[in-house]
C-alpha cells in the first residue's frame, strides 16, 4: 500500500492518513498489529489459529493482553495449536483409547471401568493446556484420600498419563503433567505386590501341604510359586497346554469371567503373553498330579472349545478368581495364627508371581530372559521387580561379586 503511495498511484487524502498512524488505547500507548481497544476500555487481540481460523482474545490489561499474544506466538512459531489445548482432559482420554487396537476382552474391559472412574473427577473436564503438574499431584493426593491403593492409582494413571503424551506427541501440550510416580505421595500398600522370602516359601507350602483342609490347594500354590503364571492364565490351562514329556507349559490363553457370570477363554493379556514355561521337578509332579485327576473327572466341561481344565471343584464348575483369592486369605489367616513370631503379609495370588520374579532375578536370570517368562510386554515392567530386593539379597549378591576372581581368590577387590 505505502508503495502505491509513495508512487503517485493513490492519492494520499486524509482518510488515508489515518490509516497509516499507529493505533493508540485511550492511554496514549501505540497498539500493535491485531490489538485494538473496544469503548468499555477491553483489549482485543486477534490472530489466525494454523488451520487459518479467526481468532480473539480478550483482556482488561494491556499487559496481561501482551503475555497471552506472546505465549500464542511462542506456540504458533513451534507448530502448536493453541486452541486445540482446549479439548477436555476426559475428550482427549476417550479419543486416545479409541486408538488402542488388538486388546484382549479383559483389557478393553479394564479400560472402559478406568474411563468411567475418571470421569467422576472435576480435573478431567478442564482443557489439556490448563492443567499443570500441581494439579496432578492434587489429583492423587486426593485419590489417597478416597481410600484408593497404590496399585489402583497406578493404573488410573498410567492411562492418563498415557493420553497427555499422545497429546504432547501431536503438539498439543509441551510438557505431560502426569509424568509422575503415585508411589511418592503415600506408603507403599501395593496388595499383591510384596515378595515372600526364601524362608517364608517354604514355611507357607509346608504348611499347606499338612494342613488338613488347605492341603488341596498344595499344588495350585505351588505351580504359581514356581512358574509366575497369572491366575487368570492358570485357570485357563487344560491337560493338552501341558507337554509333560519335555516339562513345558504351553500359555497362549486365559479364562476370565463376564459381566454376566460366565466363563470364556480369551487372548492373552498381549501377545508377549504368549510363551512356554518350563516345569521344575516339583512343579511337574504338581502338574502330574493335577492332570491325572482332571483325567479321572467323569463330567466334562467345554468352553469356547475348549476341555479338560485343571482347576475344576468337586461341583464340576471352574474354580473362579474370587473363591481363590478366598481360599488364600483363610490359609494366611490361619498360617498366621499358627505362627504369630513370623506373619506372612497380606498376599494375593499375584502375590506368587512377584515372588517367581523375585526369585529368577535373585538368581541371575538376564532381564530379557526375565521379561520372556514373565510376558510383560515392556522390560521397564520386568526390572520393577528389584524393588523388592532386600538387605539379604543385596549382601549376598556383594559377596559373590567380590569373591569372584579367574583363580579362585577372594582377596582381589577390598571394600573399605
Amino acid at each position: 500500500y505505502n508503495i502505491y503511495v509513495i508512487s503517485g498511484l493513490f492519492p494520499v487524502t486524509a482518510e488515508r492518513r489515518v490509516l497509516m498512524t499507529k493505533r493508540k488505547d485511550s492511554k496514549g500507548r501505540i497498539l500493535k498489529t491485531g490489538e485494538s481497544q473496544r469503548k468499555d476500555g477491553i483489549y482485543m487481540y486477534r490472530y489466525s489459529d494454523i488451520r487459518g481460523k479467526q481468532k480473539t482474545i480478550y483482556s482488561n490489561d494491556l499487559k496481561e493482553l501482551r503475555e497471552r499474544e506472546a505465549l500464542i506466538q511462542r506456540d504458533s512459531f513451534d507448530g502448536i495449536d493453541y486452541d486445540a489445548g482446549s479439548i477436555s482432559a476426559i475428550k482427549l482420554i476417550e479419543q486416545t483409547l479409541s486408538l488402542k487396537v488388538g486388546l484382549c476382552e479383559t483389557t478393553i474391559e479394564n479400560y472402559q471401568n478406568v474411563f468411567k472412574i475418571l470421569q467422576g473427577y472435576d480435573i478431567f473436564y478442564h482443557p489439556v493446556k490448563s492443567i499443570k503438574k500441581s494439579d496432578a499431584k492434587n489429583w492423587i493426593i486426593q485419590l489417597y484420600r478416597d481410600g484408593k491403593k497404590s496399585s489402583t492409582i497406578g493404573r488410573y494413571l498410567s492411562v492418563v498419563s498415557f493420553a497427555f503424551d499422545q497429546a504432547c506427541e501431536d503438539d498439543l501440550i509441551r510438557k505431560n503433567p502426569f509424568k509422575i510416580s503415585a508411589k511418592e505421595y503415600a506408603a507403599d500398600d501395593k496388595f499383591g505386590a510384596v515378595a515372600l522370602t526364601e524362608e517364608q516359601q517354604i514355611s507357607f507350602l509346608s504348611f499347606i501341604r499338612n494342613d488338613p483342609i488347605f492341603c488341596k490347594q498344595y499344588d495350585a500354590y505351588n505351580i504359581l510359586l514356581g512358574t509366575g503364571l497369572r491366575i487368570s492364565e492358570f485357570i485357563g490351562l487344560t491337560v493338552h497346554d501341558l507337554d509333560m514329556q519335555n516339562c513345558i507349559i504351553h500359555v497362549n490363553h486365559q479364562l476370565t469371567l463376564a459381566r454376566d457370570r460366565t466363563f470364556h477363554v480369551t487372548k492373552p493379556k498381549s501377545w508377549h503373553s504368549i510363551r512356554d514355561i518350563y516345569m521344575s521337578d516339583s512343579v511337574y509332579h504338581s502338574f502330574q498330579r493335577l492332570v491325572e485327576e482332571a483325567k479321572s473327572r467323569k463330567v466334562k466341561i467345554m468352553i469356547d472349545g475348549y476341555c479338560d481344565f485343571l482347576q475344576v471343584s468337586r461341583e464340576g464348575t471352574i474354580r473362579a478368581r474370587r473363591n481363590f483369592n478366598l481360599s488364600l486369605m483363610s490359609a494366611v489367616k490361619k498360617y498366621n495364627r499358627l505362627h504369630p513370631d513370623t506373619p506372612l503379609p497380606r498376599i494375593s495370588p499375584h502375590t506368587f508371581r512377584h515372588t517367581f520374579c523375585t526369585n529368577m532375578a535373585n538368581r541371575s536370570i538376564d532381564i530379557k530372559s526375565l521379561q520372556y517368562l514373565m510376558g510383560h510386554s515392556n522390560v521397564a515392567i520386568t526390572l520393577n521387580v528389584y524393588t523388592h530386593a532386600n538387605a539379604n539379597t543385596a549382601v549376598q549378591q556383594m559377596v559373590r561379586l567380590v569373591e569372584f576372581t579367574p583363580t579362585g581368590s577372594s582377596s582381589v577387590l577390598h571394600v573399605g
